[in-house]
């Protein structure tokens, strides 16, 4: 199992060794080993492989963390005599076609490579129903909407956010707007996100405010720069893959890790043209190496700056 959702990749491993066990004492026949540390001493693969309970059926299943150092030492060992009641699930990150441990694995018949991807919209949707079926709960359209908007970083986190709204709504028949509100949506988005949103809004007297309040708050007008930087080779590494609806919208989500602005990004991603957000990585290039020659540059240049490029905005869809 592997993939960028790691929460994802323990869910599906957990499933495997459930279905492998059977239902009945599984958790008790499920070892978790280190893979740095298979990797230092690769028989103890082998030997735990070949274990025999004396007390209890001998089955068992390995979930090995996939670490820094190569396992296929060890996994050559196995692959020579492979164990009879025993499964080996590897539980890596996101692996290149070309890693050595996914080559080794998807040349060997007897082992199946599973990527597990990050959920995109259609599956996010489908895990909520589910959910919520599974509790007889019913939901409003806007909440579930609310909902989504903070869900996909994880599938760990996303099933812990689902949980935490049905244990907030327990007794109740239908969630609400509100109920997600209050528990799953986070209402401080941080200075810098609020500054960096105010100025693809095209809201100059609003953005201006916030970086006036912003200097004297303490807010470090380079920690500012670097976080529109990011912002903006987000927005348009998005604009240029040339997706639509919801799969740019994850995309832009994902780059940043704002799960609760998705409506700002969505229309941000409306707004913004290409040429113009190259045209401001230009301009924040610039401005980020005048600003390493001279640290004593203030907020008020980067108000400046930013009020310029606002100005010069056109605002249309691009």
């Amino acid at each position: 199992m592997f993939g960028r959702d790691r929460g994802l990749v323990s869910e599906r491993a957990l499933q495997a060794a459930r279905t492998f066990l059977g239902s009945e004492g599984a958790s008790k026949r499920i070892m978790q080993l280190s893979g740095d540390a298979v990797a230092s001493d690769p028989l103890r693969l082998v030997d735990e492989a070949n274990a025999i309970d004396m007390f209890q059926p001998s089955t068992r299943v390995l979930c090995v963390s996939v670490g820094g150092k190569s396992l296929l030492p060890a996994l050559e060992m196995i692959a020579s005599a492979p164990p009879q009641a025993c499964l080996i699930l590897l539980e890596g990150g996101d692996l290149r076609r070309d890693a050595p441990l996914r080559k080794w694995v998807e040349t060997h018949g007897f082992a199946a490579a599973v990527e597990c991807p990050q959920d995109d919209q259609r599956t996010l949707l489908r895990l909520i129903d589910q959910e919520l079926t599974a509790a007889k709960r019913a939901i409003e359209p806007s909440a579930r909407e609310a909902l989504l908007g903070v869900l996909g970083e994880d599938r760990f986190a996303t099933r812990n956010e689902i949980e935490k709204l049905l244990l907030f709504t327990s007794g109740q028949d239908m969630i609400t707007l509100g109920d997600v509100e209050a528990v799953c949506t986070d209402a401080n988005v941080s200075t810098t996100d609020a500054i960096v949103d105010g100025f693809f809004s095209l809201d100059r007297e609003g953005m201006l405010e916030m970086l006036l309040d912003a200097s004297p708050a303490g807010t470090d007008p380079g920690l500012l720069l670097l976080a529109m930087m990011r912002h903006t080779l987000a927005l348009q590494r998005t604009i240029a893959a040339g997706e639509n609806g919801s799969d740019a919208l994850q995309s832009m989500v994902r780059s940043t890790g704002g799960y609760n602005r998705k409506a700002e990004f969505a229309r941000q991603l409306k707004m913004c043209r290409g040429d113009e957000t190259i045209g401001l990585i230009k301009t924040l290039q610039g401005f980020t190496r005048e600003t390493r020659e001279d640290p004593s540059l203030s907020t008020t240049r980067l108000v400046r700056l930013l009020m310029s490029q606002a100005k010069g905005r056109q605002g249309g869809p691009r």
